[in-house]
């Protein structure tokens, strides 16, 4: 194994690890931009992580969820500003040096994809299958499965280490690398793809079952959309379509932010989070607030448990063909609802694209980026025939 050429494995390593072109060439200024963007980042989770933690944005077992990723997220935030931007300016990690800081930074974004997962598994049981998602997602169960979206990033990424041999080989630069760390990158990509994948399966089937909730209910109630109600599922595709345009990997990003892209995604899925949800605004005036407290209280688990037992009443009661606005409550409330649910749908899943896509770059990256198009067109065509509701984010 030791005479192994770093070309002969056509796995450009040293770029990989040390530093690219853009940071050999400009070292100060690729310093203060990984500094300012991972410090920028480590604020926006930061105030995140603090809204949901003393104000209960996202409830009780729901918000654990939301806490653990959050958690993630500041962690790889910190290395970014703390270690790996201010060595780029003082002193140039060296291929060994890169490689101990390049595995708590591998672990944070498995592990926040598998987070993604978990809590796109919670919203698609509770909109699916409203009975069983208090059976499935019990305080204890739920414990196992925040555990285990942790254990399994750790095990993935460090367990190929205790293999009993790990052979090695030189690079051009004399340094000594092992196969094993060669392993570790290709399975946890592996994960890391297969996780998205998933995920994105699970949004879809989530939101195919919501479109088919609505077209019965838009069939039956024949409800209307108020200018501010227009608004609000305009603000939802353009969030969308912006969430696009960053995830993309075109020759203009790739020419500015080169890998120093992957620093910016953690920012941006904060702000996404913070803008598109009332909850996290930080500039609400005075009389949203005050709705926002008036309308929190209710557990949306409980609420879609009760919709599904008065579904077949307020189907019954708002069946009328003449019927323009339906005057029961229990009827208009599950279909206020279904809305809610929907605008969390398109925020969680552009929240993915901009997690795993600005992470990595590759073919199946590209596609996880272009998939959410007809997503996009979708809601764009159906979102101006529905109704929405004045409260805020889903709550679990």
């Amino acid at each position: 194994m030791e005479n192994f050429t770093f070309e002969a494995l056509d796995f450009d390593l040293h770029t990989t690890f040390e530093s690219d072109d853009f940071a050999t060439r400009h070292p100060v200024v690729a310093s203060v931009f990984v500094t300012s963007t991972g410090f920028t980042g480590f604020l926006v989770n930061a105030y995140i992580l603090y809204k949901i933690v003393f104000h209960s944005v996202f409830g009780r077992l729901f918000g654990w969820m939301w806490i653990m990723r959050e958690v993630s997220l500041l962690c790889s935030n910190f290395i970014d500003w703390g270690i790996y931007g201010p060595s780029l300016a003082l002193s140039p990690l060296n291929t060994k040096q890169s490689l101990l800081l390049f595995q708590p930074a591998l672990i944070t974004t498995v592990q926040t994809a598998a987070a993604n997962l978990l809590i796109a598994s919670n919203r698609c049981l509770l909109i699916r299958k409203p009975i069983k998602f208090k059976v499935v997602f019990t305080p204890r169960r739920t414990a196992i499965m925040i555990a285990l979206s942790w254990f399994l990033p750790i095990v993935i990424v460090l367990g190929i280490f205790f293999f009993p041999k790990c052979p090695g080989f030189k690079l051009d630069g004399g340094a000594r690398i092992t196969i094993c760390v060669i392993l570790e990158m290709c399975a946890s990509l592996l994960f890391l793809y297969i996780v998205f994948i998933i995920t994105l399966v699970v949004d879809v089937l989530a939101i195919v079952h919501l479109y088919r909730m609505n077209k019965f209910r838009k069939e039956v109630l024949h409800c209307h959309l108020s200018s501010s109600q227009r608004r609000k599922q305009l603000n939802l595709c353009i969030m969308i379509i912006m969430q696009i345009v960053v995830a993309v990997p075109t020759t203009f990003l790739q020419m500015f932010f080169d890998s120093l892209l992957f620093d910016i995604s953690d920012t941006l899925d904060g702000l996404i989070v913070i803008c598109f949800n009332d909850d996290l605004r930080p500039w609400k005036s005075k009389s949203q607030k005050k709705i926002l407290r008036n309308s929190s209280g209710e557990n949306i688990s409980k609420t879609m448990i009760t919709s599904v037992k008065q579904s077949d009443q307020s189907s019954s009661k708002c069946s009328s063909p003449h019927l323009v606005v339906c005057p029961h409550p229990p009827c208009h409330k599950n279909y206020q609802l279904l809305i809610i649910v929907i605008r969390y749908l398109a925020l969680y899943y552009g929240e993915v694209i901009v997690e795993i896509k600005c992470s990595l770059n590759g073919p199946l990256g590209f596609l996880g980026s272009a998939f959410p198009l007809p997503v996009v067109l979708f809601l764009s065509r159906s979102a101006f025939s529905q109704s929405s509701g004045g409260h805020s984010l889903i709550r679990g």
